[in-house]
């Protein structure tokens, strides 16, 4: 039975040991930006169940995501994100389009090194925004 609790315990750290433990070096960076597109008129209940709505929805997002080094031991990160969402009612007599445009929730943090040899052994802390937007 002890074998089988460690196992279960190894499976779930390692669902969270990526190749992200590694820190960008002092004075460099990594920049990733990012877009995606969707578009619906429906969602889905806790049953599973379709919803159709009364409009379409298209959102946007670009996100941007930084790393850098501020030490050999220290790493900054940031990723913050800029939504543009359009609605268009189905029936037109309704309202026109809509568009709501804003930043989403983003997050910073750091990244520290404990040990860093033949492994690296770190740990992060971040900080979410919760952006509450009059049309979030």
């Amino acid at each position: 039975m002890k074998r089988v609790l460690i196992f279960i315990l190894f499976l779930q750290v390692s669902t969270f040991t990526f190749a992200g433990a590694w820190l960008e070096q002092k004075g460099s960076g990594y920049f990733n930006t990012s877009f995606t597109y969707l578009v619906y008129n429906g969602i889905f209940g806790s049953d599973g169940s379709r919803l159709e709505l009364p409009w379409t929805i298209r959102d946007y997002t670009i996100n941007a995501y930084l790393e850098y080094g501020a030490t050999e031991q220290t790493t900054l990160l940031a990723s913050i994100p800029y939504k543009m969402t359009g609605v268009q009612f189905t029936d037109t007599s309704l309202s026109p389009i809509r568009s709501f445009n804003h930043f989403s929730n983003s997050f910073f943090g750091l990244k520290r090194a404990f040990y860093t040899s033949s492994y690296v052994l770190s740990g992060q802390v971040k900080y979410f925004t919760n952006v509450y937007g009059a049309y979030d």
